[in-house]
């Protein structure tokens, strides 16, 4: 198993332990016509726009993917908020050797009721979980991934991006069976990309994208008319995206 941290920097001592560093990805850095093209896709298909941080940490886990397809390894992969330790580090071994798990999720969250039954597993030091996809299965502060999930959740993105946080998208549909072990605490205090959420800034972006293409300005339909007039399409009435049934 590596380990591969999305951070600035690692301390002493992931440094020490061979951890494997990805860059975060800033997306406030992003072009005009890079967040347009990301969110086209979303929008031709119903989604709805990702936050631009929403964006730099999707690529960034897609990164990390890539590195540990690269190492041949499944990895345990954090990000910046969380504190790795040698102890942690050994009961997450001990719970790979035991599961053979496809997906842990590692970090223990407040407010996130996806895990629903217990898995016997005694002689480890942090209990075990089955989880519910369906009961907001989010957070991706710390989580064991296998090779073959890390190639799933590549072509899983590859047709348009998705938030790399959400992972009933994936899994409801997908052959692997997630399990909880909060091994790795994770901060309470919001992030920045809480805040976006939390703020609705999607609306704002809309805002700023019609302005800039000087685009009349739909407050329930603003991105989908934008969109379809820089697509081309006519630009008479919004064209609603269809969902096949």
């Amino acid at each position: 198993m590596k380990v591969i941290k999305i951070a600035d920097d690692l301390s002493a001592y992931e440094r020490e332990a061979g951890v494997n560093l990805v860059p975060p990805v800033n997306g406030h850095l992003l072009s005009f016509d890079e967040y347009l093209s990301i969110n086209s896709k979303r929008l031709a298909v119903g989604e709805d726009l990702l936050t631009h941080g929403e964006i730099g940490c999707t690529k960034a886990h897609l990164n990390a993917y890539r590195l540990a397809i690269g190492l041949a390894s499944p990895c345990l992969i954090v990000e910046s908020d969380i504190a790795l330790s040698a102890n942690s580090i050994n009961i997450l071994m001990q719970a790979v050797k035991i599961l053979k798990p496809d997906f842990l999720h590692l970090a223990h969250y407040t407010g996130y009721p996806f895990f629903v039954k217990p898995v016997r597993c005694p002689v480890l030091a942090a209990p075990v979980f089955k989880v519910n996809p369906y009961r907001k299965f989010f957070g991706s502060a710390a989580y064991y991934i296998s090779l073959g999930a890390c190639k799933s959740l590549l072509d899983f993105h590859s047709n348009y991006l998705k938030r790399a946080d959400d992972w009933s998208v994936f899994f409801r549909d997908s052959s692997f069976d997630p399990l909880y072990c909060p091994i790795f605490l994770h901060p309470w205090m919001p992030t920045d990309l809480a805040f976006q959420r939390a703020s609705r800034p999607s609306f704002t972006v809309r805002k700023t994208l019609a302005r800039k293409t000087r685009t009349f300005f739909f407050a329930r339909l603003p991105s989908l008319f934008l969109f379809n007039k820089l697509s081309g399409f006519s630009d008479s009435y919004p064209q609603l995206p269809v969902r096949d049934s």
